[in-house]
């Protein structure tokens, strides 16, 4: 079971053009620091989306307010490329997403601000949550 989705609530702003950019950036410094190459993040008209690159396979990193909840946030880690080509990449790929979204969880757990994260176990974000503990 993938988890790709991690959902929390925090105080972060929410402003027009603000939707994600602080979390973005958190997310961004703790990817560099392990060892991904970041792109410069994008606004896009869902929150902030940044790809990034490591172990030779590209990723996408994505943030987002989580409408559920006034303070809820959303953000996740998926393959850059998708449908049929993502079935069939390598161990090492799934290893990379596996090791973004173990950051992305430290990233977000290190800061006082956020509480309540909860992954999410599909790409769909149908199905039971499971406490991010």
């Amino acid at each position: 079971m993938q988890y790709t989705h991690l959902e929390f609530r925090a105080d972060y702003p929410r402003a027009e053009g603000e939707v994600g950019r602080e979390v973005m950036e958190r997310l961004t410094v703790a990817m560099r620091d392990a060892g991904f190459a970041t792109a410069v993040p994008v606004e896009e008209d869902w929150g902030q989306a940044c790809m990034l690159s490591g172990g030779g396979f590209g990723l996408l990193l994505g943030c987002s307010a989580y409408a559920e909840y006034d303070d809820g946030w959303l953000c996740f880690v998926k393959d850059a490329r998708g449908g049929l080509k993502r079935l069939f990449q390598p161990k090492a790929a799934k290893v990379a997403r596996q090791k973004a979204a173990a950051i992305m969880h430290a990233g977000i757990a290190a800061d006082p601000r956020c509480r309540d994260l909860k992954w999410w176990t599909d790409d769909m974000g149908i199905g039971p949550l499971v406490d991010a503990q």
